[in-house]
């Protein structure tokens, strides 16, 4: 090879491999790295010294390894939250239905679509509502108890207020001693027992169950447990505080019960 092409050819790949290394990255390296492998070939074969031309070509297609390796990564993360995610909502639906079996009244399964912004730590909103049958003030409950109630009723969705709403009022009883007593809304997830008798002998630990006397809700529903109780003597009632098994706000999955005609 003479001297001028010799230059020539180094020129013509010098160039070559400038328009390498700033190919766009839209262009799949399925194209090119197949491109900088042929194009390092000339340069072994020449006679001339090409370290820093093969360097920056390897220095390239290490690059877009590298992006791709990324890229394969972060794919597999996706792939892994998402199968995590399918499997915690599969469970989740399996407990709802298990519970569903396990009721003496009719339910219509709904997804949690939602809040209320105006009343965001106390209200849901489900993606069914009257065309499905869904009624006004019917109860709505989950697999660890009692939810909720329906307040307003739409076509397609329904909008529900928790127990532990201040607006909200359940008739209940403890389960071991039989008391009976309103439950209400109070704050920070939980609900206030009110109306016990004064010589009622409840103790943190307690159930608190709906009571059959409830015009919305079936007797014996759950609705969490007793935490603390509170005796004023210039009172004529105790109190207690209640909590929920479960952050109610968090609830993904719930049941309407259906209306009784």
């Amino acid at each position: 090879m003479t001297a001028r092409n010799h230059n020539w050819l180094i020129i013509i790949l010098f160039v070559v491999i400038i328009s390498i290394i700033f190919l766009p990255d839209t262009i799949s390296s399925k194209i090119k790295l197949p491109i900088i492998y042929l194009s390092q070939f000339p340069l072994y074969v020449s006679d001339v010294s090409s370290k820093d031309m093969i360097g920056l070509l390897q220095h390239k297609r290490l690059l877009i390894e590298n992006r791709d390796l990324k890229d394969e990564l972060t794919k597999i993360h996706y792939e892994v939250k998402s199968s995590n995610e399918l499997r915690l909502e599969n469970q989740r639906l399996k407990d709802l239905l298990e519970y569903k079996k396990s009721l003496s009244f009719d339910t219509i399964a709904c997804h949690v679509i939602g809040r209320d912004p105006s009343n965001w730590r106390n209200t849901l909103l489900l993606n069914k509502g009257s065309k499905v049958g869904i009624k006004d003030a019917v109860g709505v409950i989950y697999f660890g108890g009692l939810a909720g109630k329906v307040i307003n009723v739409y076509s397609g969705y329904s909008r529900v207020m928790l127990i532990t709403d201040p607006a909200s009022r359940v008739a209940v009883k403890v389960q071991r001693t039989r008391d009976e007593a309103i439950l209400e809304g109070f704050y920070d997830g939980l609900c206030r027992l009110k109306y016990l008798p004064l010589d009622s002998k409840v103790i943190i630990g307690d159930c608190v169950v709906t009571s059959a006397s409830s015009s919305v809700y079936p007797g014996g529903i759950y609705v969490g447990k007793i935490v603390s109780i509170d005796y004023d003597p210039s009172y004529t009632y105790k109190t207690a505080i209640v909590r929920s098994e479960y952050n109610l706000i968090n609830l993904e999955d719930v049941l309407c019960l259906k209306k009784q005609q």
